[in-house]
């Protein structure tokens, strides 16, 4: 189980954001925005104003061939209306290590922690989670190279009651130039997974599911005029508590087009679809992990200076938390700032 003490708190975060704001080799921005959120299944928070702050600060050094990254970041939201209230917060670390093995073979190790906490007028819960990824890649030559990474992941979500999720993933992908600016990527993943579901308080009462995930990752990216990345990865999910033929969609989007030097157009569309066949229809929190945040959002930026950037965006977003029976879906536009930080 997580120790809750390692997840860092939100004023730390902006306090070692502070300290290391002078340190060379530093990348990072602050976003404010503001606008509307309508709640799709909430008559609560329909037509909500939003207020939202978000910090995000990445290190990045190299001494010889070995390389060393950390990232920061804190992200508070407000809702508020006429009849009700909500806040939520997130929070996350993350930090990595690179070094050549032998010739042509590098690895590395890296680690995310974060932990999200959502509070409504009358329900809180928290989602925590930590992850550690060995990886190990072979390159044939600085184009195509095999990518071998290992998943150590847990899970856990506390409200009245509590799960938590352990998992070992282990996924084999290689890439390559399909044309000059067009590169493809194909490979294997599979999955072991452990789900425990606490029912009472006392720890006296729980369920537990054990299961295994298979499946297969494709990747698409281009790096000229219209800069896109895709990444999609099916899964096939056997469990105590499923019938075979249970599948889970993972779809990755990302495309960018740039009209001037300022201007430029983003979209995403990140989303986990499952279906799921159960045994029992009211055990679907058994089968798939909690915080399935999908999300999908049209950015038009324009860059006022090498600091600044102002934006519209527009967004739709869903997330699933199947412990509390929980979907918390709306649809979003904002106004925002950016400060960009980019020292050397």
């Amino acid at each position: 189980m997580i120790n809750k003490n390692l997840i860092i708190p939100g004023p730390l975060i902006i306090f070692f954001i502070l300290v290391t704001v002078t340190s060379a080799q530093l990348k990072g921005k602050v976003d404010l925005e503001t606008g509307y959120y309508n709640f799709k299944n909430s008559k609560d928070f329909n037509n909500a104003a939003s207020l939202k702050l978000n910090g995000r600060i990445n290190y990045k050094g190299a001494i010889k061939n070995h390389i060393l990254s950390f990232g920061l970041g804190i992200s508070p939201e407000i809702y508020l209306n006429k009849s009700s209230d909500f806040f939520s917060q997130k929070i996350f670390c993350s930090g990595g290590y690179k070094s050549p093995l032998i010739e042509f073979i590098d690895w590395g190790i890296s680690a995310n922690i974060d932990k999200k906490i959502y509070d409504f007028s009358n329900l809180r819960f928290t989602v925590s989670s930590l992850y550690i990824e060995p990886e190990f890649t072979l390159y044939s030559d600085r184009i195509f190279k095999w990518e071998n990474k290992f998943t150590f992941g847990y899970q856990e979500i506390s409200d009245k009651f509590e799960q938590n999720s352990d998992i070992f993933r282990f996924s084999s992908r290689f890439s390559d130039n399909l044309f000059k600016s067009v590169n493809y990527s194909a490979g294997i993943q599979l999955e072991k997974f452990t789900f425990t579901t606490i029912l009472s308080l006392s720890q006296t009462m729980s369920i537990k599911n054990k299961g295994n995930k298979a499946g297969i990752i494709i990747g698409l990216n281009n790096s000229r005029n219209i800069l896109f990345n895709i990444y999609y990865n099916l899964n096939m999910i056997f469990s105590n508590y499923s019938d075979p033929g249970s599948l889970e969609h993972n779809i990755n989007v990302f495309a960018a087009k740039s009209f001037s030097k300022e201007l430029s157009l983003f979209f995403l569309l990140d989303y986990n679809l499952c279906k799921i066949k159960l045994k029992t229809a009211s055990e679907l929190y058994l089968i798939i992990p909690n915080n399935n945040e999908n999300q999908v959002y049209l950015k038009l930026n324009y860059r006022l200076s090498e600091m600044f950037d102002i934006y519209l965006r527009n967004s739709y977003n869903n997330n699933r938390i199947n412990i509390i029976g929980k979907t918390i879906s709306a649809w979003n536009g904002f106004i925002g700032l950016q400060w960009n930080i980019n020292r050397k």
